[in-house]
């Protein structure tokens, strides 16, 4: 009995140890779940306070992106100003250089801490290839514009010359 009892006191102090005065909710829009490098993230923080109506706290918010080996690559600061409730956005830089792969926000409001994923893709190589395609038209429309000119100034070169038949050359001897 005197175990049962000490497992519970034990229980307890966990629980209180591990009491949040606030919930937080990190909500991403269907097109942030997958972002390509260069591009921008937002995410929608909603905290709400658990506690009560105690007045405004102030809170100090640290955001960050980090890949899959632990390296952050983006970070955000924000004090909140937080009495019952409050929605922020965050906005994270997604570097160039960042490698295809699942990557990890993390939120730290004051000790507490909640994370969400999301994936960054390959960046597009398709538009390199539309750029070749469009290069390739336009040499093609200068060769043939330059054909097209180069052929009339032949044609009125030719006009102009009397064309010059066998018989009459026969006819002159």
């Amino acid at each position: 009995m005197l175990k049962k009892f000490l497992l519970f006191a034990i229980f307890l102090v966990y629980i209180s140890s591990s009491y949040a005065d606030y919930f937080i909710s990190i909500d991403m829009p269907a097109e942030s779940l997958s972002v390509k490098p260069g591009e921008d993230l937002n995410v929608n923080l909603d905290i709400i306070s658990i506690e009560g109506s105690q007045g405004r706290k102030d809170y100090n918010l640290a955001a960050y992106v980090m890949d899959e080996k632990g390296n952050k690559i983006s970070e955000e600061n924000k004090i909140l100003a937080i009495e019952n409730e409050v929605s922020t956005i965050v906005t994270f830089s997604i570097p160039p250089y960042a490698e295809p792969g699942i990557y990890t926000i993390k939120v730290n409001l004051d000790g507490d801490e909640k994370t969400g994923r999301f994936v960054v893709e390959k960046p597009n190589e398709q538009n390199i290839k539309f750029y070749i395609i469009y290069i390739l038209i336009f040499i093609f429309l200068c060769f043939f514009a330059v054909f097209y000119i180069y052929n009339r100034k032949l044609n009125k070169l030719v006009k102009h010359i009397k064309k010059v038949h066998i018989k009459d050359i026969v006819k002159k001897r």
